[in-house]
């Protein structure tokens, strides 16, 4: 489960990355070994759990506040990914950027992110998945569903003004910068 934790996030930074890329690559590979140079696991993986305990947060206040949030940190982790931002950048990144266009990005969040990730935890702990080959197809979809809002938010994230991805040989691991 580990493993397959791990490469499926590897997955999401590589389609993050290509969603940020103006011209298409015709090889997955780029991006994956993109993926791996960029060494933004940990900045990834942090960044998605600042946005997920402050969604969670605002959906135990209401569960509008769950989408109110979400509106404003949808785009943080392409943020992480794509400029590098460190977790707290990142957030602050994502509420610069989705300043004025933060209805868009809401329905964009809570339909290809927060809907789906929340349903198939439901359906887990609720325990409405009766046999394993309906929990493969579940899980499956939850997959599916989560790339396509990888790559929604990926490119929402460029459009609302953020760095695209760099070309792919500069992919390479490169030091974050303080801010000034």
């Amino acid at each position: 489960t580990l493993v397959l934790a791990v490469i499926t996030i590897y997955l999401d930074i590589a389609v993050i990355l290509a969603a940020g890329r103006a011209e298409p690559h015709t090889s997955a590979d780029v991006w994956i070994r993109g993926a791996f140079r960029r060494r933004c696991l940990l900045r990834f993986v942090i960044t998605g759990l600042l946005v997920d305990l402050l969604v969670v947060m605002g959906l135990v206040a209401i569960v509008v506040g769950a989408f109110v949030v979400g509106s404003f940190l949808a785009v943080a982790q392409p943020a992480a990914v794509i400029e590098r931002q460190s977790p707290i950048n990142a957030l602050a990144r994502s509420v610069v950027l989705t300043r004025g266009a933060r209805r868009v990005t809401g329905a964009v969040y809570a339909l290809l992110a927060f809907i789906p990730m929340v349903s198939v935890q439901a359906a887990y702990l609720l325990d409405w998945i009766p046999d394993r080959t309906i929990s493969a197809v579940v899980a499956c979809v939850a997959t599916t569903v989560g790339l396509a809002g990888a790559i929604a938010l990926g490119r929402l994230f460029v459009a609302l003004g953020g760095k695209p991805t760099p070309h792919q040989d500069s992919l390479a691991p490169v030091r974050p910068q303080l801010p000034a």
